[in-house]
């Protein structure tokens, strides 16, 4: 064990040393296809209950009710496992039942908890208002802001990644970024991973003003909570040099910050196109923004030949985590166990990104030709 600098009292285990001897390697081996043969679709922009805005996440009830966040009006709408529309909850604003913002949610029991800012709110799956509570703690660290609690664990302690606020002296940043385990006192139990922030870059402006820019493709925080609270995934990843094969590590990390699975994963790199390249300059380019601040910027995080291997995981209630792979339209995922083990590849719609996965079902959602969001219910062939 060691700790973090700037992190008091919060022991950790250590990632991106001294793990190589006990890390399993996946040698290369044919693996099966599994499908997504698409069962419910939930969308229509003529019927005011089914016409959907933005929305990051999505929760599942026991009996396969659908709680869909809206971002626009503040509320969470509930459709059951056919998609009939049952019901809204909550509302914009600050009183019980209410939110300043929808951050995450998730199923816990018979009860479904919103993460609002510093305040978890409970609901009976009905609906039916059932309590708040303060989520507020001290992140402990040079350059954090008290982050959202991102997952209830199975003991009912708190789960967050810190908000970093990065500045203008490099030297001030921290070396990680860690996943936080909090009870309700406010209290840092442990550290459940940590994080490396540069990906993100300073470079200078008019005037040598700092900025800062963002490795492009590259995940900052490349993580996801078991869904039943009891660890979180984490990967250690950066884009490949050549299309040769390469490795990305993969660490299943418990709530007191123990390893309990760490394996490096082979993938095949994909390589960036230089349609991507030239739409992404011209992204940066766009509103007459000066050349030579363009070429700063891509000085300072430039593109990648490749992709880095994996953009999202999610993890399925059975302990396996479906990882996105970078660089493939139509998407596709690399499954693999609680162990690391990739056990099946899936190809999924165009545009589809998938948020749960439980038994032989997986939920998400997809975008229409004018890009209206979708949720969508499938059946996992296997």
């Amino acid at each position: 064990m060691t700790r973090i600098p700037g992190i008091t009292g919060a022991p950790i285990s250590v990632l991106a040393v001294g793990l190589s001897a006990a890390c399993a390697r996946t040698p290369p081996a044919a693996m099966p296809e599994w499908a997504l043969r698409q069962e419910v679709r939930i969308g229509d922009e003529g019927a005011p209950e089914y016409a959907l805005t933005e929305f990051g996440e999505l929760a599942v009830g026991p009996d396969g009710a659908m709680f869909v966040p809206q971002l626009a009006d503040a509320s969470i709408r509930v459709f059951d496992r056919d998609g009939t529309y049952l019901r809204s909850i909550g509302r914009r604003g600050e009183g019980p039942g209410e939110f300043a913002a929808l951050l995450r949610m998730g199923i816990r029991g018979d009860s479904l908890w919103v993460s609002d800012r510093s305040r978890l709110t409970w609901f009976s799956l009905d609906g039916s208002y059932l309590g708040s509570e303060s989520t507020t703690y001290d992140p402990q660290g040079p350059r954090f802001a008290p982050g959202p609690v991102l997952q209830v664990m199975a003991d009912g302690t708190f789960a967050t990644v810190p908000i970093f606020m990065p500045s203008v002296d490099r030297d001030t940043w921290p070396t990680g970024v860690p996943v936080q385990r909090y009870d309700t006192t406010g209290a840092i139990l442990a550290v459940m991973g940590v994080f490396d922030p540069s990906p993100i870059r300073l470079f200078l402006g008019p005037g040598d003003r700092p900025l800062l820019a963002m490795l492009p493709f590259q995940p900052l925080f490349l993580h996801a909570f078991d869904p039943a609270g009891r660890w979180v995934v984490v990967l250690d990843e950066a884009a490949a040099t050549s299309d040769a094969p390469s490795t990305f590590r993969f660490f299943r990390i418990g709530p007191d910050g123990d390893t309990l699975a760490a394996r490096d994963i082979r993938y095949t790199p994909v390589a960036v196109p230089e349609t991507v390249h030239d739409s992404l300059i011209a992204a940066l380019s766009e509103g007459a923004t000066p050349r030579d601040l363009v070429s700063a910027r891509l000085r300072a995080a430039p593109i990648p030949g490749f992709y880095p291997p994996i953009t999202r995981i999610v993890v399925a209630d059975d302990g396996s985590a479906w990882l996105e792979l970078q660089g493939h339209s139509p998407p596709r995922w690399l499954v693999v166990d609680s162990t690391g083990t990739p056990i099946a590849h899936v190809v999924g719609d165009p545009s589809l990104r998938l948020m749960v996965i439980r038994n032989d079902e997986a939920w998400g959602s997809v975008r229409n030709e004018l890009d209206v969001p979708f949720v969508v219910r499938y059946r996992i062939q296997r």
